[in-house]
């Protein structure tokens, strides 16, 4: 009778330990479940106050570039207008106008759009730059409507030019003043995306990139500026199927290291902001050792009941066994 005794107190025990270890499994499944979620929604609050801050200095990007653009179109424009003035002269005169006045090349055309006369400067893409400009209606325009001008940017290979389109005032016809200002632009480009970003620190450490969906354009890492898409390592910003989507939050793993973040494309911008894994969930592990410790801490206490009450009831199985 007493060791059957003995026997159901061991169950009783041990059906309390099993209890108390899926009570513990479920605590740390439940630790480890909120501290992820509310580091994940942290990371999340950084990268869109990141995400945020990027459109803003593409925007400022943009409105410097756009301000830049109407002031040279503006002052080719009046190169153009001036050149009025020389339309009749002979070739070498408007050369010199040409080189003084730092243009690319200029065409003087007749009422029905033919060459009268070519300064064609130092330009490998003059006939197709000409071709374009003929493609659009405003050549024909400005011949019919004298007191209209035009100018634009336009981009031929990989040259960049502006150019202005003015009525001739010796007899019908059109100016055509153009610049290659690809270098300017290359120039402009490096002080502009290129260094606002660059050395920069954001909070955790986040990586940014904007590309133009082909190459780097802005970052705050040096050695990835001006790469193509395909040249990253560790922050490679591939194509979209390769993104795996975690709700709102992107996973990107890269030789063996995991990063989390968000992307968003902003006007022709592409947006990408990353976080390294560990720094994601850095106080995870730490929160997981104080939840261990406190279930450790509990089933001392438990086993301290425990073989308090056996050592009791094992007494009173004694008393009642002698009687």
């Amino acid at each position: 009778m007493q060791e059957k005794a003995k026997n159901q107190l061991e169950n009783g025990m041990s059906r309390i330990w099993i209890l108390f270890l899926v009570i513990g499994m479920l605590f740390l499944s439940i630790v480890y479940a909120v501290v992820t979620k509310v580091e994940r929604n942290q990371v999340k609050g950084y990268a869109v106050d990141t995400l945020k801050f990027l459109q803003s200095t593409c925007q400022k990007y943009d409105d410097y570039q756009l301000d830049n653009l109407t002031s040279e179109l503006q002052t080719i424009t009046n190169k153009a207008k001036i050149l009025t003035l020389y339309a009749g002269e002979d070739e070498r005169s408007l050369t010199q106008y040409a080189k003084n006045q730092n243009l690319t090349g200029i065409y003087v055309m007749d009422e029905d759009l033919k060459v009268e006369v070519n300064v064609a400067g130092n330009s490998d893409n003059a006939d197709d730059l000409l071709d374009v400009i003929q493609s659009e209606r405003n050549l024909k325009t400005i011949v019919r409507c004298p007191r209209k001008t035009y100018a634009d940017q336009v981009t031929i290979g990989e040259r960049i030019y502006n150019y202005a389109i003015v009525a001739r005032k010796d007899e019908n016809g059109a100016i055509i003043c153009y610049d290659d200002i690809t270098a300017l632009t290359d120039d402009k480009n490096e002080f502009s995306l290129a260094s606002l970003l660059a050395g920069d620190t954001f909070v955790n450490n986040a990586r940014i990139v904007i590309t133009d969906d082909e190459h780097i354009i802005g970052t705050n890492i040096n050695s990835m500026q001006g790469l193509r898409i395909d040249q990253c390592s560790v922050t490679n910003v591939r194509a979209q199927d390769e993104l795996k989507e975690d709700k709102d939050l992107f996973q990107l793993t890269d030789q063996g290291k995991t990063w989390y973040g968000k992307h968003e494309l902003y006007r022709n911008y592409y947006l990408y902001v990353f976080y390294d894994g560990k720094v994601v969930f850095e106080n995870r592990k730490y929160f997981l050792a104080v939840a261990l410790a406190i279930y450790i801490i509990a089933c001392l206490i438990l086993a301290n009941l425990m073989q308090r009450n056996k050592k009791r009831k094992m007494q009173q199985m004694e008393k009642e066994y002698h009687l």
